[in-house]
């Protein structure tokens, strides 16, 4: 049997989060979701906590600065705009990412296995269909103001559906073709329906029941700040977010919370 301890979107660029060395102990492997920091500075704080770790980066992580700037726009809604600056690309930032983990008992999964006694891990962001989304609600994401798909190029939904695309593929031949008798599927954006009722919620949750049900014994994801825990066929599906500060949600973090496979 092996213990994982299980955190998401821990987002530690608000406020530092330090598991006990207890917790750690009592723990075979540590696994986080996505949207702990930005870029790099994720995996060097997993680094510290020195024990093995399945990371699997979130949207934030792929994040560049922004500047506050007065809105001059006659009749503006806000007073301020924000505005990115880039930095690096998302390719340089998984690159980093990856980089940064070497020689660690960290483990970046990016549409990527791994096997840790016994256990095989499958790992992905994951993504959503993004084409779905409307101009809009594209607006409304911060991701498209925060991501740079290229130099000096801002996200698009093209390039997040490719990503998508990649991402499930990369499941399907995966699930179909098995390391170890036991699996955990690792991803941070929701691999199960969106039921709620917001026209974005097509970056909250694709429907891949049909890819991951009864095929893998554990599914662990991120990116809703909503703790769950439940059954779907005979696949237990969890997240335990800590979230933001100000989530309505963050009381139901666990901090200590402890899944066995």
């Amino acid at each position: 049997m092996l213990h994982a301890l299980v955190y998401s979107d821990l987002h530690t660029e608000f406020s530092a989060f330090q598991p006990k060395k207890l917790w750690l102990e009592n723990a075979d492997v540590v696994v986080q979701t996505g949207d702990m920091h930005y870029g790099a500075h994720s995996v060097s704080q997993l680094k510290n906590w020195n024990r093995p770790v399945v990371f699997v980066p979130g949207n934030h992580e792929f994040w560049n600065p922004v500047v506050k700037r007065p809105n001059w726009e006659p009749y503006a809604a806000t007073r301020y705009v924000w505005t990115p600056v880039y930095e690096k690309t998302f390719a340089q930032t998984l690159d980093e990412m990856r980089a940064a983990a070497e020689n660690s008992g960290v483990h970046v999964l990016y549409n990527d296995r791994v096997v840790l006694d016994g256990v095989e891990f499958l790992g992905t962001t994951l993504w959503y269909e993004a084409l779905k989304l409307s101009h809009w609600d594209k607006k409304r994401l911060v991701d498209y103001a925060r991501i740079f798909q290229a130099e000096r190029e801002l996200l698009t939904a093209e390039f997040v559906q490719q990503e998508h695309d990649k991402a499930v593929s990369f499941l399907a031949h995966a699930l179909a073709n098995p390391l170890s008798d036991r699996r955990v599927l690792v991803t941070h954006h929701p691999p199960v329906a969106y039921t709620g009722n917001d026209s974005t919620g097509v970056a909250y949750g694709t429907a891949l029941e049909h890819l991951w049900k009864d095929k893998v014994q554990l599914l662990v994801h991120g990116h809703v700040h909503t703790h769950t825990d439940r059954m779907v066929g005979t696949t237990r599906v969890v997240c335990n977010p800590r979230g933001y500060p100000d989530d309505p949600d963050r009381q139901k973090f666990q901090k200590q919370w402890m899944v066995s496979v």
